[in-house]
C-alpha cells in the first residue's frame, strides 16, 4: 500500500513540476465539469460572471484607482453627447 502511494505521489510531483499548466488546466476542468453537473450550466456561468467582475473590482481597489469617478465621468460625458445631439436637432 505504501508502494502505491509513493509511486502516486511521485507521479503527481513529476506532473506539477513538468507539467504545471496542463496540471492546472486538468483540475480547473475537472472543478468546472463537476459543478455543471451538479449544479446547471447557466448557474456556473451566473458564479463566473459574478467572480470575474469581483476580480476586476478588486484589481482596481488593489491598484488605487478609484471606480466612482470614471464611471461617472463616463455617465456624463455619454449623456453631455447625447444632449448635444438631442439640442442640434432642433436648431
Amino acid at each position: 500500500m505504501d508502494t502505491l502511494r509513493e509511486e502516486i505521489t511521485a507521479a503527481c510531483l513529476h506532473l506539477w513540476q513538468e507539467h504545471r499548466g496542463a496540471a492546472v488546466g486538468l483540475l480547473l476542468g475537472s472543478l468546472v465539469g463537476i459543478c455543471i453537473l451538479l449544479f446547471g450550466f447557466w448557474h456556473i456561468i451566473f458564479i463566473a460572471l459574478c467572480g470575474a467582475v469581483g476580480v476586476y473590482i478588486g484589481r482596481r481597489i488593489q491598484s488605487s484607482e478609484s471606480l466612482l469617478p470614471q464611471a461617472w465621468d463616463r455617465f456624463v460625458r455619454r449623456h453631455d453627447h447625447d444632449l448635444d445631439q438631442y439640442t442640434e436637432r432642433f436648431r
